[in-house]
């Protein structure tokens, strides 16, 4: 039998995989890009503290980034270019 090998960080199909993976996968790459254990732990918890708290009371919340690997692990996400959009995706 043939394990299939787990896709890199950039190769993931973000907006089609479960939080619980992203995160795992967040993690992994953060550790390869030579983050210190402890930073990589501080990404992890205050950002699964952030999302179950959001998630949990039914609110919503607006993040502006930069940073393509915290949106994608977000419910939904749009893309503005010199204050136009011109992209938005919602994961189901």
């Amino acid at each position: 039998m043939t394990r299939k090998k787990n896709l890199r960080w950039e190769e993931m199909d973000k907006s089609n995989t479960d939080l619980s993976v992203l995160m795992q996968h967040f993690e992994v790459n953060n550790r390869t890009e030579g983050k210190s254990p402890k930073t990589v732990g501080w990404y992890n918890e205050v950002l699964g503290l952030f999302l179950s708290f959001v998630r949990g009371i039914g609110l919503a919340a607006l993040i502006a980034t930069h940073n393509l690997d915290l949106a994608a692990r977000l419910d939904r996400t749009v893309r503005i270019e010199d204050g136009i959009l011109v992209a938005g995706h919602q994961r189901v």
